[in-house]
């Protein structure tokens, strides 16, 4: 408990000495080592509450630009844009860990208080736990991704990236992109639309109704984010993690929300129909006409 204190410690120092200034939240940590962000005073509605200047950013935009980066992007040149970010930011953020850039980086304050563990993620999941959603179309989503993280790490081994050099297993690799996917931010920084690690930012918590919205300042170069709702004293600031339907929620945050959006697939003699909130009448009569035949 004292290291977990120390580790934090040593991360609020490091905002505050690179221009974070924390009069307003304070990180407090819970059970089973998780954290939440709390409120030292009233905010309102409108209110910026807190910067994060750009140099603590790990983007994307500039990632891609490093040797590495670049083979990165050629390996998975048919890969969409949000797959090739991501992979190419968990991989920097990676051999940053193990020493390719050095014995210490400007981000370690930053690493060392990522989770170390995911097991409340599904793809970090037993056999035996998984065993408890057959029938479910879910585990097939669930294996399909394992499959294809593994598949990129193998990718990146065969074509030189130095993962194994640095002692940096499959674990290793499918726990850091699953931060990195579960915590990133798209932002439009100085014209150039990056995803983007935000240290402090990501620790807050989803909720539906959030307290929080936020977007990259050009003018001040900083990430800010800005009060949705008034919060009191000692309150929890949460933020959005877009609105999604429940498996996603699942499958990349490893929790379920009793007002997330809901969609049922439907198949009627080769035809699929999904039945979600753009459900209407006309689709429920050609429906039951199918029916009916």
């Amino acid at each position: 408990k004292n290291i977990l204190i120390c580790i934090m410690d040593n991360f609020i120092d490091w905002l505050n000495e690179n221009g974070v200034n924390m009069d307003n939240i304070r990180i407090v940590n819970i059970e089973n080592n998780e954290r939440i962000v709390k409120t030292k005073k009233a905010l309102r509605r409108g209110q910026v509450f807190v910067y994060i200047p750009k140099k603590l950013l790990i983007q994307s935009s500039v990632v891609e630009k490093t040797e590495i980066g670049k083979s990165i992007n050629k390996l998975f040149e048919y890969s969409t844009t949000l797959t090739k970010n991501i992979i190419n930011v968990a991989i920097f953020m990676l051999l940053s860990i193990h020493g390719y850039y050095g014995e210490e980086t400007f981000w370690d304050s930053y690493y060392e208080i990522l989770p170390k563990s995911l097991e409340h993620i599904p793809i970090f999941w037993s056999t035996k736990e998984l065993n408890f959603l057959k029938g479910s179309p879910i585990l097939r989503e669930i294996r399909d991704k394992v499959k294809s993280t593994r598949g990129e790490y193998n990718l990146c081994i065969k074509n030189g990236i130095p993962l194994k050099k640095y002692g940096i297993t499959f674990n290793d690799y499918k726990r850091m992109r699953a931060l990195v996917s579960s915590r990133n931010f798209s932002l439009n920084i100085n014209g150039v639309q990056t995803t983007t690690m935000v240290p402090l930012a990501d620790m807050l918590n989803h909720s539906s109704n959030a307290s929080t919205t936020w977007k990259f300042n050009n003018n001040l170069q900083s990430y800010q984010m800005i009060m949705r709702n008034n919060v009191k004293r000692n309150g929890e600031v949460t933020d959005s993690y877009g609105s999604k339907k429940n498996d996603k929620y699942f499958l990349y945050y490893g929790f379920l929300l009793d007002d997330a959006k809901i969609e049922i697939k439907l198949k009627i003699r080769g035809d699929t129909y999904y039945l979600n909130e753009k459900f209407d009448s006309l689709q429920m009569d050609k429906i039951l006409n199918m029916l009916r035949k």
